[in-house]
């Protein structure tokens, strides 16, 4: 044993330890919890190592190690999940037993092979022994550091490496002074400025901390997707159906309160079709089929300004079919002349007024007849425009709306600076009382401003079109986050969105992370310098900017895969796959957790399109009766399909006709199906606890007649889930007993599909 007078030296007289203890709790502490484990798990180590003073024989100490390793073994053969060791509560007995034999395996581990090695000394090495505690504790200020400034850059890996050699060769070279630095006088000064240390990294955080979690879920959301415009080449390519232009941001749009758009072009299937693809020297003139406003309608957007310039490129006779067809709709609109549009969304009353800087192929003496006019800051006329639009601002005021949105049609085509007209109309709005300004014409992307508790959003760019020349294949969606209560401006997350051909010529959206790495630098660049004014490291789908004019991202969803999550079943059919279908109940519809479907961090992995088809309390049976068209219109590719769990809680199905129903479901589909078992409830499920024997044998008779299945694959992650929750705390990840919470719970039914066992 070690004797008594070291422990007491350890813990009590040597304050470099006390400090070494300090900075490594406060680190985590400061930063994640993960650090705190890693202090946890291995402080013991380096702090034995510090004072080693015991010797034992080394047949003692063989007997010790044999014993460790069989110890171990039996762990392994236990099949301890990864999520164990991250230290959360004890939901039994059993996980407090078992970290307890890890926390004696170690050391005892530790002190056989110190014992077994040959006491020879190797100059460096032995120095690095020495001094390994120092190591252990200061190596978090590089490392951090390094993360935060170099991380993703791709040589990263190579200058941890290199930075950790360099490391220990001076702390080995210097430890004789950190010797006499930790002592008791120096304490405090070197506590200090430790600390400063490692704030660093903390002053400007980019990830969002669970607070700023809460009050966006609990925000009024509004989104803004630019100019919606189709080329002559698009609608060549296009056989009058436009939905593969919206279906990788539909999700996107359809998770949003409210979306605005800005309809650049009259609609009209009696006028000729658009002509010009700007590039090609032809007098460029834009006209719509009604199917492009359908799919624009079908893509989750509800609100369309047509005050712009090319609402009159085909005429009169356009514009006004226009605006029958938009009459025809369910897309609300405003932009033609003295039209405004009160909304009333989530129960916040937002007035919309819309302007344009002019109309092309009319004199501007007749602006004024079709839409609401932007004169030129330039102009004799400014001060007798903006008397005007004061007097529009005083209708919606007097309307008693507790918001003001402006969308101005202005600025300098494919220039990424403001220029004096958005400018100097921009501050008009605002001092009027606009609180949210969406611009657009620019065709790229342009930056977001604070001003006096208002948003200026003056350009995201063109949503998906056929030029591309000036960098306009990057746009962004953005999403702004308000606050019901105030009404003032939390954040606006930005979605940088990548203009991208197919096979067949046909332009779509793709998100940042599933694009190539050229496009990834370029993207990163512009959304760097043009829009946040922050350098971006991080490559993320989203960024949230914030009025300090600090950017965050979010990583609450994503699943971090190793390389054996990439080789399952599941992810190589989604990476196949291009429409994923999720059919199911409450599980994948999210009702209880805030409409967070289970996949959501599964599918935060992919840039797929998604269908989900499912609703709560949802049998077997309802799925074939009330969804079956639904289904069968979806036309997915590959289609994951649970349900069956309220079968069982509810007693509505036997055996015999619940996989009936599955093998339906399987027929209506049109690609691949992967049926998942029914989630298993725990005995916090009141709807289990009162037949708890009878319907646990249901699930297992289930599970036996879908590994039958001849037309799809069966995954069964009930037993995944049930390893995770044994050893720790299920209401960290479950809320009834049923439904997972909307962080770590849907995480762990998503780690548990694509880790799941054949049925």
């Amino acid at each position: 044993m070690i004797k008594n007078k070291y422990i007491t030296n350890l813990i009590l007289k040597k304050y470099s330890i006390v400090f070494i203890l300090s900075v490594s709790l406060f680190s985590g502490l400061l930063f994640k919890n993960i650090e705190i484990v890693r202090f946890f798990s291995f402080f013991y180590f380096f702090a034995i190592g510090y004072k080693y003073e015991l010797k034992l024989d080394k047949k003692y100490c063989k007997y010790l190690l044999l014993i460790s390793i069989t110890l171990y073994i039996l762990l392994l053969l236990i099949n301890i999940p990864y999520e164990f060791y991250m230290l959360p509560h004890y939901n039994n007995k059993y996980g407090i037993i078992i970290r307890g034999i890890t926390f004696i395996i170690n050391p005892a581990l530790f002190i056989a092979i110190i014992n077994l090695i040959p006491n020879k000394k190797i100059v460096m090495v032995s120095n690095i022994g020495k001094t390994s505690l120092y190591i252990y504790a200061l190596h978090r200020i590089p490392t951090l550091l390094l993360s935060y400034y170099l991380y993703p850059n791709k040589y990263y890996l190579l200058i941890s490496i290199i930075t950790s050699i360099i490391l220990c060769c001076f702390i080995t070279s210097v430890h004789k002074f950190l010797d006499i630095l930790f002592k008791t006088k120096y304490l405090l000064l070197t506590s200090f400025l430790f600390i400063i240390i490692l704030l660093i990294p903390l002053f400007d955080s980019h990830e969002l901390n669970v607070n700023e979690y809460k009050e966006l879920d609990n925000a009024l959301t509004i989104g803004y997707v630019g100019d919606l415009i189709l080329l002559e080449d698009q609608l060549k390519l296009s056989d009058n159906d436009f939905d593969y232009m919206f279906n990788n941001m539909k999700e996107r749009f359809n998770n949003t309160d409210y979306v605005f758009g800005v309809l650049e072009g009259p609609v009209d299937d009696n006028s000729d079709y658009s002509y010009g693809n700007y590039s090609d020297n032809k007098e460029l003139r834009l006209n719509y089929p009604t199917s492009f406003l359908k799919s624009i309608e079908s893509a989750g957007i509800d609100f369309v300004t047509i005050a712009n310039n090319h609402m009159l490129d085909r005429g009169t006779s356009a514009y006004n079919s226009t605006i029958a067809n938009l009459n025809n709709s369910k897309l609300n609109y405003t932009g033609t002349k003295d039209n405004y549009k009160i909304l009333s969304i989530k129960g916040v009353r937002i007035g919309v007024l819309a302007y344009t800087y002019g109309l092309n192929y009319l004199d501007s003496n007749n602006y004024e007849k079709y839409t609401n006019y932007l004169v030129d800051p330039y102009s004799k006329e400014f001060n007798k425009y903006k008397k005007q639009i004061h007097k529009d601002f005083v209708k919606l005021k007097k309307s008693n709306v507790d918001m003001i949105i402006v969308m101005p049609h202005y600025g300098t085509e494919f220039n990424y600076r403001i220029d004096i007209y958005q400018k100097r109309w921009n501050d008009f709005f605002v001092k009027e009382g606009a609180n949210i300004i969406l611009g657009d014409h620019s065709h790229v992307i342009e930056p977001i401003e604070y001003k006096n508790n208002s948003i200026i959003i003056n350009s995201p760019g063109n949503y998906v079109n056929s030029y591309i020349g000036n960098d306009s294949d990057i746009s962004m969606y953005v999403k702004l986050y308000i606050n019901k209560n105030n009404h003032s401006i939390i954040a606006a997350e930005i979605t940088p969105i990548i203009a991208t051909k197919d096979s067949e010529g046909k332009y779509y959206p793709k998100l940042l992370k599933n694009t190539t790495s050229k496009n990834k630098d370029r993207v990163l660049e512009k959304i760097s310098n043009v829009v946040l004014k922050n350098s971006v490291s991080k490559i993320n789908n989203s960024y949230y900017y914030y009025p300090n004019k600090k950017y965050k991202y979010d990583n609450k969803y994503k699943l971090k895969l190793n390389n054996n999550d990439k080789k399952t079943l599941v992810y190589k059919k989604i990476s196949e796959n291009e429409n994923i279908c999720f059919i199911g109940d409450s599980i994948t519809n999210g009702y209880k957790n805030g409409y967070k479907p289970w996949y959501l961090p599964l599918m935060s992995n992919f840039d797929k399109n998604i269908i989900n088809i499912s609703k709560e309390s949802y049998t077997s049976y309802d799925i074939i009766n009330k969804f079956s068209n639904k289904i069968e219109e979806a036309k997915c590719d590959l289609s994951i399909i649970n349900v069956g769990t309220n079968d069982i809680r509810y007693n509505k199905e036997n055996v015999n006709n619940y996989i009936d129903n599955i093998k339906r479901i399987v027929e209506l589909t049109q690609g691949e199906d992967i049926v998942l078992s029914p989630w298993q409830t725990t005995e916090n499920d009141y709807n289990i606890s009162k037949k708890d024997k009878e319907k646990r044998k249901l699930y297992n008779t289930y599970n036996k007649e879908l590994k039958k299945l001849d037309n799809a694959y069966c995954i069964d992650p009930n037993p995944y889930i049930k390893k995770v929750i044994q050893y720790n705390n299920e209401n960290d990840y479950i809320l009834d007993g049923v439904h997972p919470n909307n962080n770590e719970g849907i995480k762990l039914y998503s780690f548990a599909v694509l880790r799941g066992s054949d049925c």
